[in-house]
């Protein structure tokens, strides 16, 4: 695995020099079909197609920022956050292949670069690997919430644990 860099997205500016293009979009949305990701990422079901995605991912509310490995010229994951309000902000994430830590490591960086102070989200207690990886990265729990995952396609619900980050302890 090679060097790896930051491509944020600016969605009030289609022509930012740098923006991901459709292209690049949309192979982003195929590779994480391909790993079977997109049904973990988007668990309630409320993104199930290509120009599902496109629409989410360009909406002015989400703040993506792709991960990209220099020397493989590959993406390796993508990055949201959305829920900002008062320097705290709901996070998202999506790992492409093989889990790298370096990843985290740069995303919170990038995180207190626009002023976080904390991040949160709520990941199915059945989404064992993802729990795993974000506390590596130094996620902490605060706790399980019954019922909150919708898990759209196995038609049932699941505990939603409730992680977050402090960016100012870092």
């Amino acid at each position: 695995m090679g060097e790896l860099q930051l491509c944020p997205m600016a969605n009030q500016k289609p022509d930012f020099e740098g923006n991901p293009t459709e292209t690049i979009l949309r192979a982003t949305w195929r590779h994480m079909v391909e790993e079977g990701k997109e049904k973990w990422v988007f668990y309630d079901g409320s993104v199930q197609t290509e120009d599902e995605w496109l629409a989410y991912i360009r909406d002015p509310s989400v703040g993506p920022v792709f991960v990209i490995d220099a020397d493989e010229k590959e993406i390796r994951a993508v990055v949201w956050i959305n829920q900002y309000r008062d320097q705290i902000a709901q996070g998202h994430f999506c790992i492409l292949g093989k889990w790298d830590p370096r990843i985290g490591k740069l995303i919170h960086a990038y995180w207190q670069k626009l002023g976080l102070i904390l991040v949160y989200g709520i990941v199915p207690q059945v989404n064992e690997r993802a729990l795993a990886a974000m506390a590596e990265i130094g996620w902490q729990t605060a706790g399980q919430i019954p019922k909150t995952c919708n898990l759209f396609y196995e038609a049932r619900r699941v505990a939603g644990v409730l992680i977050y980050f402090d960016l100012e302890e870092v």
